[in-house]
């Protein structure tokens, strides 16, 4: 899989120790949905640019994981947009595309912090439990 950018990160600690003895100066998110859903225009959002390709609607625009790094108040911020889940016409399946994220989960950060599910407002709740039911199985 290609990715639109690379990033290697280091850990940046603060010098006030927590409970486990440290403090990540890290803020890792995935943007997770299907498609349409506006990941694409949440990352942005993020970011404070306009970094990430947005679509128009239901026509999926991000084909390859995408990563987009910045540095806030001394803290490193990793946002990561995927392709939509449940897409029909999409280049892998849900099962390759959790497996992509995983690896770039390895690959470019010391973990995920915050995994954002990103869903129109109009979608009805009860296929929202269905995609959260399916995602984590």
């Amino acid at each position: 899989m290609r990715y639109k950018e690379k990033f290697y990160t280091r850990p940046y600690l603060d010098e006030t120790a927590n409970s486990y003895g440290f403090v990540t100066k890290e803020l890792n998110f995935v943007l997770i949905g299907k498609n349409g859903a506006g990941k694409s225009a949440t990352g942005n959002t993020i970011v404070g640019r306009e970094y990430f390709e947005e679509g128009d609607g239901a026509n999926a625009q991000t084909k390859t994981i995408s990563l987009c790094n910045i540095r806030e108040d001394e803290r490193l911020i990793t946002v990561i947009d995927t392709p939509g889940l449940f897409d029909t016409d999409g280049d892998f399946t849900n099962e390759a595309l959790v497996l992509e994220i995983v690896k770039t989960m390895i690959k470019f950060c010391r973990g995920i912090h915050l995994f954002l599910l990103v869903f129109k407002a109009d979608v009805r709740l009860d296929s929202l439990k269905r995609s959260r039911k399916q995602f984590s199985q």
